[in-house]
């Protein structure tokens, strides 16, 4: 009797009959990952800000693993080499870019991939752009010239925007180092205004008030006060100050 069983067990040891029911069912009802909702990114859009992605929701069989890897998108998205975590530091590489993420869900059944929205582009820092307004606030031409062409066409002050976004430069008679924009009692000696619709090297022509330009007529010198405001299309607005001579 014993002989005859010992082939029976050895069929039923090979076709997995021993397996336990709940082991046989799990196995079989693993399913692999899909998406329901793809991953998002937020934080400081901005040359070093810092940006987190969330995994985005997903169906599928518990527990899942999620993998990440981040993208500069401009006419075709690359590869971020060893960005692969859910939080990234924005670079200067990054610049005008915009980023995506791509993430990966893992479990024992398989795995799948979804693709964020990307971002609007990368902005410049603060600091580089206020930098920026620094240099390009006091007139590099001598003070003649200046007083000359601020009468007759204005005076067209270059400036190199690194995003899009508005500029405005204002004038003031006298010293005020506290300003950060416009003013209102104060002598506007000039003021001019552009839109930068892209990054690039353009001029912004400073225009003369009518008192700014009998000012600029009958003095000998004058102590002004620069203010610039950039407002990028995609960040705060930045300020900056600086005082020079016009005689």
């Amino acid at each position: 009797m014993l002989a005859r069983t010992r082939p029976i067990l050895a069929a039923s040891i090979a076709a997995g009959a021993l397996l336990t029911p709940g082991v046989a069912r799990a196995a079989a009802d693993d399913l692999a990952p899909s998406p329901l909702s793809l991953p998002q990114i937020t934080g400081d859009i901005a040359v070093g800000g810092a940006v987190a992605t969330s995994t985005g929701s997903w169906s599928g069989s518990a527990p899942q693993s999620y993998a990440y890897q981040w993208e500069d998108c401009s006419t075709t998205c690359t590869v971020i080499a060893g960005a692969t975590g859910a939080r990234y530091v924005v670079g200067a590489s990054d610049l005008g870019r915009r980023l995506r993420v791509l993430v990966t869900a893992t479990n024992d059944a398989g795995s799948a991939t979804a693709v964020s929205p990307k971002t609007a582009p990368v902005a410049p820092s603060s600091s580089s752009l206020r930098a920026g307004l620094g240099k390009a606030l006091v007139p590099r031409d001598p003070a003649l010239t200046v007083a000359i062409e601020l009468q007759t066409r204005g005076y067209e002050l270059p400036f190199r925007a690194l995003t899009p976004g508005r500029l405005a430069v204002y004038w003031y008679l006298g010293s005020h180092p506290r300003l950060s924009g416009p003013k209102a009692g104060l002598v506007r000696v000039a003021s001019g205004s552009t839109r930068f619709r892209v990054a690039r090297q353009s001029q912004i022509t400073i225009k003369p008030t009518r008192r700014g330009r009998r000012l600029v007529r009958r003095s000998r010198s004058l102590s002004i006060t620069a203010v610039a405001t950039f407002t990028p299309d995609e960040s705060d607005r930045v300020s900056a100050t600086k005082e020079f001579k016009l005689s």
